[in-house]
Protein backbone atom coordinates (compact mmCIF):
# COMPACT_ATOMS: atom_id res chain seq x y z
CA UNK A 1 0.00 0.00 0.00
CA UNK A 2 1.20 3.87 -0.54
CA UNK A 3 1.54 4.00 3.48
CA UNK A 4 4.84 4.65 4.86
CA UNK A 5 6.00 1.93 7.60
CA UNK A 6 6.02 3.54 11.25
CA UNK A 7 9.40 4.35 12.60
CA UNK A 8 10.29 3.28 15.86
CA UNK A 9 11.12 5.83 18.36
CA UNK A 10 12.74 4.62 21.75
CA UNK A 11 11.50 6.25 24.51
CA UNK A 12 13.53 6.41 27.70
CA UNK A 13 12.26 4.95 30.95
CA UNK A 14 12.27 6.69 33.78
CA UNK A 15 14.21 4.60 36.83
CA UNK A 16 12.62 3.95 40.24
CA UNK A 17 14.12 4.16 43.20
CA UNK A 18 13.18 1.18 45.16
CA UNK A 19 13.40 3.11 48.69
CA UNK A 20 11.26 5.99 48.29
CA UNK A 21 8.95 4.45 44.98
CA UNK A 22 9.54 8.11 43.41
CA UNK A 23 10.32 8.65 39.92
CA UNK A 24 14.15 9.59 39.65
CA UNK A 25 13.63 11.04 36.34
CA UNK A 26 11.22 13.28 36.98
CA UNK A 27 13.55 14.60 40.51
CA UNK A 28 16.22 16.66 40.45
CA UNK A 29 19.39 15.47 41.74
CA UNK A 30 19.66 17.55 44.38
CA UNK A 31 16.41 16.57 45.85
CA UNK A 32 16.68 12.82 45.83
CA UNK A 33 18.84 12.45 48.80
CA UNK A 34 15.86 14.38 50.38
CA UNK A 35 13.53 11.82 49.40
CA UNK A 36 15.56 8.87 49.96
CA UNK A 37 16.89 9.58 53.22
CA UNK A 38 14.16 9.38 56.36
CA UNK A 39 13.05 12.07 57.74
CA UNK A 40 13.96 12.64 61.50
CA UNK A 41 11.11 11.20 63.77
CA UNK A 42 10.49 8.93 61.03
CA UNK A 43 11.12 5.41 62.79
CA UNK A 44 9.02 6.85 65.88
CA UNK A 45 6.04 7.49 63.29
CA UNK A 46 6.65 3.99 62.02
CA UNK A 47 6.47 2.80 65.43
CA UNK A 48 3.51 4.60 66.36
CA UNK A 49 1.78 3.27 62.77
CA UNK A 50 2.35 -0.21 63.80
CA UNK A 51 1.16 0.04 67.45
CA UNK A 52 -2.14 1.97 66.12
CA UNK A 53 -2.38 -1.17 63.58
CA UNK A 54 -2.19 -3.62 65.76
CA UNK A 55 -4.95 -1.99 67.87
CA UNK A 56 -7.14 -1.73 64.91
CA UNK A 57 -6.51 -5.49 64.17
CA UNK A 58 -7.52 -6.50 67.64
CA UNK A 59 -10.78 -4.17 67.58
CA UNK A 60 -11.58 -5.61 64.20
CA UNK A 61 -11.01 -9.39 65.56
CA UNK A 62 -13.10 -8.70 68.62
CA UNK A 63 -15.87 -7.41 66.22
CA UNK A 64 -16.03 -10.10 64.46
CA UNK A 65 -15.98 -12.29 66.96
CA UNK A 66 -18.87 -10.22 68.49
CA UNK A 67 -20.60 -10.34 65.38
CA UNK A 68 -20.27 -14.35 65.09
CA UNK A 69 -21.77 -14.47 69.00
CA UNK A 70 -24.76 -12.43 67.67
CA UNK A 71 -25.23 -14.65 65.04
CA UNK A 72 -25.08 -17.55 67.41
CA UNK A 73 -27.59 -15.86 69.44
CA UNK A 74 -29.70 -14.71 66.64
CA UNK A 75 -30.15 -18.36 65.80
CA UNK A 76 -30.50 -20.26 69.01
CA UNK A 77 -33.51 -17.47 69.84
CA UNK A 78 -35.03 -17.80 66.07
CA UNK A 79 -35.26 -21.78 67.15
CA UNK A 80 -36.76 -21.20 70.39
CA UNK A 81 -38.99 -18.92 68.76
CA UNK A 82 -40.43 -21.64 66.16
CA UNK A 83 -40.37 -24.41 69.46
CA UNK A 84 -42.49 -21.81 71.61
CA UNK A 85 -44.89 -22.01 68.12
CA UNK A 86 -45.23 -25.30 67.84
CA UNK A 87 -45.85 -25.52 71.61
CA UNK A 88 -48.32 -23.32 71.45
CA UNK A 89 -49.99 -24.96 68.66
CA UNK A 90 -50.26 -27.72 70.49
CA UNK A 91 -51.76 -26.25 73.57
CA UNK A 92 -54.21 -24.42 71.36
CA UNK A 93 -55.27 -27.84 69.07
CA UNK A 94 -55.37 -29.11 73.08
CA UNK A 95 -57.73 -26.71 73.96
CA UNK A 96 -60.16 -27.36 70.97
CA UNK A 97 -60.32 -30.85 72.03
CA UNK A 98 -61.40 -29.81 75.66
CA UNK A 99 -63.74 -27.56 74.50
CA UNK A 100 -65.39 -30.50 72.26
CA UNK A 101 -65.32 -33.11 74.65
CA UNK A 102 -67.52 -29.79 77.29
CA UNK A 103 -69.90 -29.80 74.69
CA UNK A 104 -70.26 -33.51 74.11
CA UNK A 105 -70.90 -33.57 78.05
CA UNK A 106 -73.45 -30.99 77.90
CA UNK A 107 -75.13 -32.51 74.68
CA UNK A 108 -75.39 -35.52 76.57
CA UNK A 109 -76.67 -33.96 80.28
CA UNK A 110 -79.54 -32.37 78.04
CA UNK A 111 -80.56 -35.29 76.71
CA UNK A 112 -80.06 -37.35 79.79
CA UNK A 113 -82.28 -34.59 81.43
CA UNK A 114 -84.70 -34.14 78.64
CA UNK A 115 -85.62 -38.24 78.58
Amino acid sequence: SGTPPLLHVPLSTPSTSRRAGILEADTPPWNRPLLATPRPGCEKDRASMRAEIKVLRSERLAYDQEGIQTREALAKSEACCRALEARVLVLETHACRLEWQRQAADDFAVQHIMR
